[in-house]
């Protein structure tokens, strides 16, 4: 928990947008449909499994441009 993450695939249902930016808040294991919580740094939260898992990156250190 607690680690930083990229977004990288529009979605305009959840309103997010490429390279918007968060942190795991919750990471749920073992529970069927509910992989967790993802905070953005817009102060909003969403479910892991509303997004596309394999668009989520960590983000030690990324360059953006």
């Amino acid at each position: 928990m607690g680690d930083p993450i990229l977004l990288t695939k529009n979605d305009l249902k959840l309103d997010i947008w490429n390279v918007t930016l968060g942190h795991f808040k919750l990471l749920s294991e073992g529970q069927e449909n509910n992989y967790g919580e993802i905070a953005l740094d817009d102060v909003r939260d969403i479910q892991i499994d509303d997004y596309p898992i394999d668009s989520i990156q960590l983000v030690y250190a990324k360059s953006l441009y």
